[in-house]
């Protein structure tokens, strides 16, 4: 889903959603990612914002991840925000959320 505004992903487990250290999950202007577990622990990097295509840091960029339905603990290792470009990007959650590395 490389289309501008158009992609929407949504990962369910019953059990936990987890990636590796060498998994990346980038999400352009426009993506939303929806999480339903007991619990997430993304290991590898999140981007935020990422840029598209060539020319695309002249619009600002906006993404979203919807946590709102994880009953346990969200942990990213890593989350980047904008790649040279203007971008907003939004977490909503119902639980605690940890950031261990945040990029802006």
């Amino acid at each position: 889903g490389r289309k501008a505004s158009s992609t929407v992903l949504t990962l369910q487990a019953s059990e936990g959603i987890t990636s590796s250290k060498n998994a990346e999950i980038s999400l352009y202007d426009g993506a939303t990612l929806n999480l339903a577990s007991s619990n997430v622990k993304l290991m590898g990097n999140v981007w935020m914002g990422r840029l598209q295509y060539v020319g695309a840091y002249l619009a600002p960029s906006y993404s979203t991840i919807n946590t709102s339905k994880v009953q346990g603990e969200v942990n990213f290792n890593h989350l980047t925000v904008g790649d040279h470009n203007a971008a907003q990007a939004g977490i909503i959650a119902s639980n605690k959320t940890h950031i261990g590395t945040l990029d802006l």
